[in-house]
């Protein structure tokens, strides 16, 4: 694993921490403070925990512990690993609830593929830990097999390979904001760097890219599904689906059916935003994050 850093914390002052299982090291920060409710933050892939850079402070801020990891191949988490899949992810993450011993349900946040891991952690009871989840709140959310996986998981081969793949993702990464932060030029040079020093993040981007996402889709439309209060957030720019507005609002009915109740099932769809509105209106989604988790009296 390459442990030189690119990006600045995103709570200064902080430190890195690990979880070490199976020799696998996932990387996140903890705001620390204990006592208080804690919401759990995941980034998409391709992408580090910095991308909370502008929402983690702010949920701090108004009272709530946060926690942001790295996942597995990306950041300072560990590269040199052979699957990114639904349930790996799920490991990883129930691994950082056990690293800081949270038994307390927490609500959790995760950008595009997370989201299908966090649905999986929410509606499988035997391989997830519903019992852990106070809510679910998702941005910009893969949930399901979609029809573009038909030909861009077998192009991933070729668009993500060491020799170029760091080029191919930066290109692609760029598309996916509509309103770009003040900071993108900085970011997108970090993440450059990052990938172009360990290869392996290219990988597991390709990795990532061709876990399919059936598993989770099958545990959020079982009954009951997700029985815990859901948000979801979608740009409605968002490149990565053909309507997102229709997206959304497909698997929020999906969620529904499932738990057979629309109670604790909302959405927010931020103008003028795409795949990152946490990154380019992180004001909307925070006011937007705060009334949900106060309406569920978390």
């Amino acid at each position: 694993m390459t442990t030189q850093k690119y990006f600045a914390q995103v709570f200064e002052g902080s430190t890195t921490k690990f979880t070490d299982f199976s020799g696998l090291k996932i990387a996140y920060e903890d705001s620390g403070e204990s006592g208080r409710p804690i919401i759990f933050c995941i980034p998409g892939i391709g992408d580090v925990r910095q991308q909370y850079r502008f929402l983690a402070p702010k949920l701090r801020d108004a009272g709530y512990r946060v926690v942001v990891t790295d996942i597995r191949g990306a950041g300072e988490s560990s590269t040199d690993i052979k699957t990114c899949t639904v349930e790996d992810q799920v490991s990883d993450i129930l691994a950082v609830l056990d690293a800081e011993k949270i038994t307390k349900p927490v609500v959790f946040v995760g950008n595009s593929f997370a989201a299908a891991s966090l649905s999986y952690i929410a509606a499988n009871a035997s391989a997830g830990r519903p019992s852990a989840v106070a809510g679910v709140v998702t941005i910009g959310g893969f949930f399901r097999p979609m029809p573009a996986d038909t030909y861009f998981r077998p192009i991933s081969y070729l668009l993500f390979p060491k020799i170029w793949g760091t080029t191919s993702w930066i290109a692609y990464y760029r598309t996916l904001y509509k309103s770009p932060p003040a900071d993108i030029e900085s970011h997108i040079a970090a993440l450059t760097s990052s990938l172009a020093t360990d290869k392996n993040r290219v990988s597991a981007i390709g990795e990532f890219v061709r876990a399919s996402k059936a598993v989770a889709w099958d545990a959020l439309t079982t009954v009951p599904g997700i029985k815990a209060p859901t948000f979801l957030v979608m740009g409605s720019g968002d490149p990565d689906f053909a309507d997102p507005k229709v997206e959304v609002e497909f698997v929020k009915k999906s969620v529904i059916d499932a738990r057979g109740s629309e109670a604790g099932v909302s959405t927010l769809l931020v103008e003028d935003t795409g795949h990152y509105p946490h990154i380019e209106r992180p004001d909307v989604v925070f006011e937007g994050i705060e009334s949900f988790v106060k309406s569920i009296g978390f």
